[in-house]
């Protein structure tokens, strides 16, 4: 089947390749883009210098978007014109959109496509999705209002000679709607990226006008009112309500600032704009030279732009054909072995991804992708050994290394750590991923987790408060609030160890790889199942009292002891969840004490007080690191 699949894409290639990609494709390098063209090397070079310079003038309003080391590389395409673009534009109900260019996000990858002789309209799109991309890197969760708003204002940029730009333009669309009719600030402020007029028609069309005409009244029309808009959305962001932010930011009613904004697009100052000079060193970025792309390699990036479109059989063909072509080109198994992940066809996939980290690939979504399936298979498949572990912590180190600050990469490996015990090493990876991303809730989760796993409680509840406070999923916020209940079992955990005499950070907090075999087994016992009139108990086994008849075990419980008896050690199911072995119960004091659950029934009514014990039924000696139920 593969073959004949292979056979039919080399004719469809072969077909193709006549009628849209007769020309050589080149690709040239610049400090923030990759691009890959059949247009000529003059063209290639003018949109080259045309988006290094709206990246410059960007990051000179906002120095912080400068940061995008750890971001995914940007790839862009420069057809050399709509004849060669058409195979790639987007589809609609099956058929093909006529456009001058798009942009298109991915986790892995960010493709820009376009024909070289698109126009200055056909660029607002792509600049606009751009900007989003910078502004993602340093919070990829910004209101929408904020996020909308900046990327309108810099979509119209456009270069004045090569030394001078100018941007937030007059949008004539924006102003002429909000001339009509205006939004409450208000209700603007409390969309979120799931409302209705986020997503719908006209409201749709008044949200993004009203988020532009604020956006350039706090830039251009008032000055004064730039510092406050961005308190307040600091302050939103970081779990304030709307109104409590409002007021805190700017000391006024938002009606207050809806007057300001009615009166600002109704007169003349809507029709100004920005203009900044561009460091003529930008220029000299993009004089580097201009490369041949062999075939199977520009056929493997052409496949590698129709995945991320959703184009899957068009897609598939080509990477076949590329590997075909190459066989030992990383970057068509790369390319096919994400599409395969994408079609959760991951044992499809897996031979693809050794393949290319073999070929030592670049790319730092093959280690990725590669370990992350390494370390799923260790954590669905525990072993002694813990080969795939070990190699997929390997290759996941070799990501974050390709790629610095990778963070969905860090806490991949963070989890990896956490499944060997390694807790310490986790933390370390994971504090570092949080630093990066600190607006990453699932990383702080994770986290958290490896935190309760070292006892350090404090830790917990500073890290996962403004979680609780700021996240919008409420499968985040649920998650949160229970690891916080937990911290405080951990915490009546720790207080009865020292009562006992144990240390106070359970032996799961252990740093050695040996200490845990995975850390799955640690949460999720197979414990007995209760029976009716059964009560089940957490406490620290501390000894048993013999006497004739009978033995009393003692278990330390928060503030007083449980006794509970047995007529002798044969009728007690007594169960190990240690991963090493355990003494074995005997009379007089147990030396170390043993975390434990224990199952008993009261007599006639009893509590397990000392003068009227319980009869024992079961003791279950908990896993390293076990935390109970709250």
């Amino acid at each position: 089947m593969v073959r004949r699949t292979v056979v039919v894409a080399l004719c469809v290639l072969a077909s193709a390749a006549g009628r849209a990609e007769a020309a050589d494709w080149t690709s040239l390098r610049t400090p923030h883009f990759l691009l890959i063209g059949d247009a000529n090397a003059g063209e290639i070079r003018d949109v080259a210098l045309r988006f290094e310079q709206f990246r410059e003038v960007v990051t000179s309003v906002f120095p912080q978007f400068k940061d995008t080391a750890a971001s995914p590389p940007v790839v862009i395409f420069v057809f050399k014109n709509q004849k060669s673009f058409e195979p790639f534009v987007p589809l609609f109900d099956g058929k093909r959109v006529r456009l001058g260019g798009y942009y298109l996000g991915g986790r892995d990858i960010n493709y820009i496509a376009l024909a070289a002789d698109s126009r200055g309209p056909d660029f607002q799109a792509v600049y606009h999705e751009f900007a989003h991309l910078l502004m993602d890197r340093i919070d990829p969760d910004l209101p929408p209002w904020f996020d909308e708003g900046y990327a309108e204002y810099f979509s119209t940029f456009e270069l004045v000679g090569r030394d001078k730009a100018n941007f937030g333009k007059l949008i004539a669309g924006h102003v002429a709607l909000l001339r009509a009719r205006q939004m409450p600030l208000a209700e603007l402020f409390a969309v979120a990226h799931d409302s209705t007029t986020y997503n719908e028609g006209n409201r749709r069309s008044l949200f993004y006008a009203e988020s532009w005409a604020l956006i350039h009244y706090a830039m251009i029309g008032n000055r004064e009112r730039f510092a406050p808009l961005m308190r307040f959305a600091s302050l939103a962001r970081g779990g304030d309500a709307v109104p409590t932010a409002f007021a805190k930011a700017f000391g006024i009613p938002t009606t207050t600032l809806d007057d300001e904004l009615r009166q600002y697009v109704q007169g003349a100052n809507v029709f100004l704009y920005s203009t900044a000079a561009i460091d003529q060193r930008v220029s000299n970025q993009v004089l580097g030279d201009v490369s041949r792309l062999a075939e199977p390699e520009a056929q493997a990036w052409l496949g590698d732009l129709l995945s991320h479109a959703g184009r899957t059989d068009e897609a598939t063909t080509r990477l076949e054909a590329a590997l075909t072509m190459a066989p030992d080109l990383a970057l068509a198994h790369a390319s096919l072995a994400a599409l395969l992940i994408r079609q959760d066809k991951r044992d499809l996939a897996m031979p693809h991804l050794q393949r290319a980290a073999a070929l030592n690939s670049p790319n730092e979504f093959v280690h990725f992708y590669y370990g992350a399936a390494l370390v799923e298979q260790a954590a669905a498949k525990p072993s002694a050994d813990n080969t795939d572990l070990q190699n997929g912590i390997a290759a996941l180190a070799r990501a974050v290394e390709l790629r610095p600050g990778f963070t969905e990469a860090q806490n991949t490996l963070g989890y990896a750590y956490l499944l060997r015990g390694e807790t310490e090493k986790a933390r370390d990876v994971l504090v570092r991923a949080l630093a990066e991303d600190p607006s990453d809730d699932r990383g702080a989760l994770l986290l958290a987790r490896v935190q309760l796993r070292r006892g350090q409680v404090d830790d917990v509840r500073r890290l996962l408060g403004p979680v609780v406070a700021r996240a919008t999923e409420p499968s985040v916020t649920d998650q949160a609030r229970e690891l916080l209940a937990q911290s405080a079992v951990v915490q009546r955990q720790q207080q009865l160890r020292r009562e006992a005499g144990l240390t106070s950070t359970p032996a799961g907090a252990a740093t050695t790889p040996d200490s845990v075999q995975t850390a799955l087994r640690v949460y999720k016992p197979d414990f007995r199942e209760r029976q009716a009139g059964e009560t089940r108990t957490y406490g620290v086994f501390v000894g048993v009292e013999c006497m004739p008849g009978q033995v009393v075990l003692q278990m330390r419980v928060p503030g007083s002891t449980l006794r509970v008896r047995a007529a002798r050690f044969a009728d007690v199911v007594f169960t190990s969840y240690r991963q090493v072995p355990v003494p074995p119960v005997v009379c007089g004091p147990r030396t170390p004490p043993d975390e434990v659950y224990v199952t008993w029934k009261g007599d006639n009514g009893s509590d397990g007080t000392p003068g009227e014990p319980g009869t024992a039924v079961a003791v279950e000696l908990l896993p390293e690191g076990f935390i109970p139920e709250p």
